[in-house]
């Protein structure tokens, strides 16, 4: 549709020529932010699990949890009996 809206205008003058370049970069620019960002939005869930996943063993003070520490202890305990 968006070519198509060109065929009134007939022969481009330099002016229009460079409202045209314009406009295309703008909705190129404007297609590549939003085919970022909005998977991202999609998936926040799916994401914000899989970095608590990884970075769930340690609190904001630089602690461990107490979960991590007890599978730390758990896990010591049956490499120990080998």
């Amino acid at each position: 549709i968006w070519p198509l809206l060109s065929i009134p205008a007939g022969k481009f003058s330099e002016d229009y020529f460079a409202f045209w370049v314009l406009i295309s970069i703008a909705w190129g620019f404007g297609a590549a932010i939003v085919i970022t960002v909005l998977p991202i939005m999609e998936s926040s869930d799916e994401i914000s699990t899989v970095l608590s996943g990884l970075f769930c063993f340690v609190r904001a003070g630089g602690e461990k949890s107490d979960e991590y520490v007890e599978r730390e202890t758990e896990d010591k305990g049956k490499f120990e009996d080998a």
